[in-house]
């Protein structure tokens, strides 16, 4: 409770009295660290109010909204996309009218107000004006974002692992990590797939942005932590980016002698370790559970493979869609009673991000959401953006995941949105500052 009243008026003296809107996003990146924490630590970062959880993130999105409202630069920044602005309005008063409706007449559930409702209210971050690359002060800070979200994660990771009992299974605070399983097949989780995209963030940002070499210690934490999170579409993304780095390393630079040497110490550190972990067997019982994990999307030895998923995908047009319930698809089910939904989704989301965001908000929000995306990347010179890549590595995750609408990715992802239309070329960005 302490911390978070300390966070709350860090946030308020920086946004407010400072003038330093890129704060916002400075913040936002170590906060989703606190959710990775055991139950017993996140106590004192969390209020119970009226039985509710107020999390430190609930008081970043009140103040986000605040500058919205307060910021003359930012209100100009609005006027200026106003499709943008107008479509998030929109999806955000359509979701309030179906809570209430669904509030009225069959009561509330407290965990889809928080995980819908809330989602869709976070989506108010992909307004915010926040060219954090516009100088060497700025990326300073991001960059020490990053590495307070990485080795806050990483602190997490041990003490889940050493001190299991500050964990209480039967708390609401508590981390959803360990071994998932299936009929005694199981991998290890030590983090959350959400901290494992901003793990996939971190390393685009310290070897794209930064130029870090891939043996630099901020680049190898983010990475092991990617593989430790045992979420398997993120490693398909980490693959990817590092796929862009080689590419980027052999056909786009002159590879100097520090480059070559690079290169060859990270190979030989990888050749080395390899040899270690076939000659001990510890080794090889920490890190066979991440490999099987892996392997398993292909081979199905654990649920979740590539036919599960399509079996999922079959299932919405051959089964949810021929119910013909008009107002389930227009308007979504998330508000609706437990008994009242459908019940195979109930229990197995559609793990993918269109599938899910039509099951739970309908496709009014869907469209709604394609509208934003599409006017904040080709209407404002996105597509020319450095934040293009993490964005678009961001939604290869959500192919296989949950919607854009549910919290928490939804503060994630329009995080990211806000920065791919900020962070635009330099000619456009001036542009800009001169209509401000």
């Amino acid at each position: 409770m302490i911390l978070l009243l300390i966070l709350s008026a860090c946030l308020a003296y920086k946004v407010l009295l400072r003038k330093n809107h890129y704060f916002l996003v400075y913040l936002l990146i170590p906060i989703f660290a606190v959710s990775g924490f055991p139950s017993e630590i996140k106590e004192f970062f969390v209020l119970h109010v009226g039985g509710f959880i107020l999390w430190p993130q609930d008081i970043y999105i009140l103040f986000v909204a605040i500058y919205l409202v307060i910021s003359p630069a930012s209100r100009r920044y609005l006027k200026n996309n106003w499709k943008i602005s107008l479509s998030v309005l929109l999806l955000i008063i359509i979701d309030m009218i179906g809570l209430f409706y669904t509030w009225v007449v069959y009561g509330m559930e407290s965990f889809y107000l928080r995980e819908i409702f809330f989602g869709t209210i976070c989506l108010i971050l992909s307004l915010a004006y926040v060219d954090v690359l516009n100088n060497e002060k700025s990326r300073k800070t991001m960059r020490y974002s990053f590495v307070i979200f990485n080795v806050v994660t990483a602190i997490s990771v041990f003490l889940i692992i050493y001190f299991p009992e500050l964990n209480q299974l039967d708390s609401k605070l508590h981390s959803a990590v360990g071994f998932t399983s299936t009929g005694g097949e199981g991998s290890i989780i030590l983090i959350s797939s959400i901290s494992a995209s901003i793990c996939i963030f971190s390393v685009w940002f310290f070897t794209f942005i930064e130029r870090k070499n891939i043996v630099h210690p901020t680049v190898i934490l983010p990475i092991v932590l990617v593989i430790v999170s045992s979420h398997r579409i993120s490693y398909v993304a980490l693959a990817i980016l590092l796929l862009l780095l080689s590419y980027r390393y052999f056909f786009t630079t002159r590879l100097s002698f520090r480059k070559i040497y690079s290169i060859f110490i990270a190979l030989f550190m990888f050749a080395s370790g390899s040899l270690y972990v076939v000659n001990n067997q510890v080794a090889m019982g920490v890190i066979t559970p991440f490999y099987d994990r892996a392997a398993s999307l292909f081979v199905g030895s654990q649920q979740g493979t590539v036919q599960d998923r399509v079996k999922q995908i079959n299932y919405f047009f051959d089964g949810y869609i021929g119910k013909y319930d008009v107002s389930t698809y227009l308007f979504g089910e998330a508000y609706k009673p437990e008994l009242m939904r459908d019940q195979y989704y109930q229990f197995v989301q559609p793990h993918n991000f269109v599938l899910s965001t039509i099951v739970n908000n309908g496709f009014i929000d869907f469209v709604l959401l394609a509208m934003i995306v599409f006017f904040a990347l080709w209407n404002r010179g996105g597509l020319r953006s450095p934040f293009l890549v993490p964005f678009i590595l961001f939604m290869v995750t959500q192919l296989t995941d949950t919607g854009f609408t549910n919290y928490p990715y939804s503060a994630y992802f329009s995080l990211l949105l806000a920065l791919t239309m900020s962070n635009q070329p330099l000619r456009k960005v001036q542009n800009l500052v001169d209509k401000i």
